[in-house]
């Protein structure tokens, strides 16, 4: 009988050495998952980050087209004779492209 106890005493401490290299293997485990998902969100965030920067890019080369041919149209207009808010808005437009560009 004293045999069985000391087994059974034996088999529990194995069980509880046993669980408890279970249980730290599995906090290893997710914190390797964390990890790498960690890598992968800062994969993303860089990958949108260019993103973003090129469509930025885009967005002032278009803008850029746009107000050169706002100019062109209110120059004309003026040429026309159409002057009044047409020579307001150009002159407007002037004065905040020319404090934009000193201001970069």
């Amino acid at each position: 009988m004293e045999m069985l106890e000391k087994a059974g005493h034996l088999i529990g401490i194995v069980v509880g050495i046993v669980s408890g290299i279970a249980a730290i293997c599995g906090l290893i485990y997710a914190f390797a998952k964390w990890l790498q998902k960690q890598n992968q969100q800062s994969d993303e965030i860089a990958r949108l980050r260019q993103m973003h920067e090129n469509d930025k890019q885009i967005i002032e080369k278009e803008l850029c087209v746009i107000t050169d041919a706002l100019f062109a149209v209110l120059d004309g207009l003026i040429q026309k004779g159409c002057n009044g808010n047409v020579s307001k808005a150009y002159k407007k437009m002037q004065d905040h492209i020319n404090k934009s560009a000193h201001d970069q």
